[in-house]
């Protein structure tokens, strides 16, 4: 016969306790019935870490099953109509929880910073030498991104005659105006489409840039191996690099999830040489923009562009200078 239970015996779990409940106590994971998990449930992986998915999925098979459907739907919504959507390798993530591992351990990390740059200096050092392109980042504040925009427009010009005043005042008031598109990504492949004048980069010139060591190196070495896999990122591994696409995809990785970044900024000088994109911004942007046009920028300098963008715990921001429009 067993013992009776007493009054200070832990209860059994009861049948209708959220199974997450089971797995909670310390020591080893509690085994969990082998069911699929209700579908509100799902929705709290959101809040989980790739690690703590990987133990909850460690549970049992039902929690198994539902952990990676749940980790399947959470990366397909954050890649949402993005650069790596578009291109997955696979419509089905072999591994949904690796990859999240994967785009979570690359998100804002400084090592996929460094490599970006890196292929961005290659660009502008293979089609454009009389260009500048650089991704600098800068704290999620508009003062401190005013900043940072205006030591680059004007460079050592400490602004004595007041002017340097007057030109953060019009970046700030270009900040607030400025109505973002919906998606950021059409804007940053159209600067890169006019970086790189060739679609693709032939296999013996992708060997020499891998073979350089340091982060460009170990980015092209590393890329075909990193979840989810694209088809941008597979070919490396064969010798092809597209370099517009693979740098969106890349940038799309830093600000995981890309689906809440969003365009905070876009502006080109001269205010002439404008996108398309900024044709529908409203009357006060274009005029501020014009006012620090005459500011900032001198007949014979090159074009400008500038795009920021908004992830939340950083602003990542494109300085371009020189890059012809052709």
């Amino acid at each position: 016969m067993g013992r009776k239970r007493g009054r200070n015996d832990d209860p059994a779990p009861s049948s209708t306790a959220p199974p997450v409940a089971l797995a909670a106590g310390r020591g080893a994971p509690v085994e969990a019935p082998d069911v699929v998990l209700p579908e509100v449930w799902c929705y709290g992986v959101d809040a989980l870490s790739s690690g703590c998915c990987g133990r909850l999925a460690a549970c049992s098979k039902g929690f198994y099953l539902a952990v990676r459907k749940a980790v399947a739907e959470r990366i397909t919504l954050g890649l949402a109509e993005g650069c790596v959507q578009a291109d997955l390798a696979s419509t089905r993530l072999q591994n949904p929880i690796l990859a999240l591992s994967h785009l979570e351990s690359l998100a804002h990390s400084q090592f996929l910073f460094g490599g970006i740059r890196a292929l961005l200096r290659y660009m502008v050092e293979a089609h454009h030498p009389q260009a500048s392109i650089c991704l600098l980042e800068s704290p999620p504040c508009p003062d401190a991104l005013c900043d940072l925009l205006l030591s680059q427009l004007r460079g050592d010009d400490d602004g004595s005659d007041g002017s340097a005043a007057s030109a953060w005042a019009r970046l700030a008031a270009l900040v607030y105006h400025y109505q973002p598109p919906r998606t950021w990504q059409p804007p940053v492949e159209s600067l890169l489409r006019r970086g790189a004048k060739r679609r693709s980069t032939k296999a013996a010139t992708l060997a020499p840039l891998a073979a350089k060591g340091g982060e460009l190196g170990q980015l092209l070495h590393g890329m075909p191996a990193v979840q989810p896999y694209t088809k941008t990122c597979k070919n490396l591994a064969i010798g092809k690099l597209n370099l517009t696409k693979l740098i969106c995809q890349l940038l799309e990785r830093l600000v995981f999830p890309p689906q809440q970044t969003s365009l905070l900024l876009h502006l080109a000088l001269p205010a002439a040489a404008a996108l398309d994109a900024d044709a529908a911004q409203p009357p006060c942007f274009v005029q501020n923009l014009r006012v620090l046009e005459a500011e900032v920028w001198k007949e014979g300098d090159g074009m400008v562009d500038i795009l920021v963008l908004d992830a939340k715990k950083s602003y990542y921001v494109m300085f371009v200078e020189g890059l012809d429009t052709s």
